[in-house]
């Protein structure tokens, strides 16, 4: 039995694995994308989010549990398992948004980390 929940718990990291990196694959193709005529870039961007959406489902599914969290353009909150690639330029005080995300937040069904989210943050000017 310990050897069925250790194979399981190494496929789960795996595809984790596999997530991120076509879901890093993906955003380099959205960059370059811009430089193709409207509805090329538009249906390379269909493709994309239908990959994205197939993955997310995987992930999801009540033998893994996981999800993944989209997180740009939200308000920063402390409490969350991220990793500020621009640490340095923000202070201890103000409000910050995600303004990029280049590795996402994966969590299980408890709440657990299962990968640290990776992102950039933009201090955010009230008027």
């Amino acid at each position: 039995m310990a050897d069925l929940e250790e194979d399981s718990r190494q496929l789960r990291q795996y595809l984790v694995k596999m997530y991120i990196e076509t879901w890093r694959f993906a955003r380099k193709v959205a960059r370059v994308s811009i430089k193709l005529n409207g509805s090329d870039q538009q249906r390379l961007g269909s493709q994309r989010e239908w990959l994205d959406m197939q993955w997310e489902q995987v992930l999801r599914a009540e033998e893994l549990g996981l999800t993944v969290h989209r997180l740009r353009g939200e308000t920063y909150d402390e409490g969350l398992a991220l990793e500020i690639m621009n640490a340095d330029e923000c202070g201890e005080e103000g409000v910050y948004a995600i303004s990029d995300v280049i590795e996402p937040l994966i969590t299980d069904t408890q709440g657990h980390t299962i990968n640290v989210g990776k992102v950039f943050l933009r201090r955010v000017e009230h008027e």
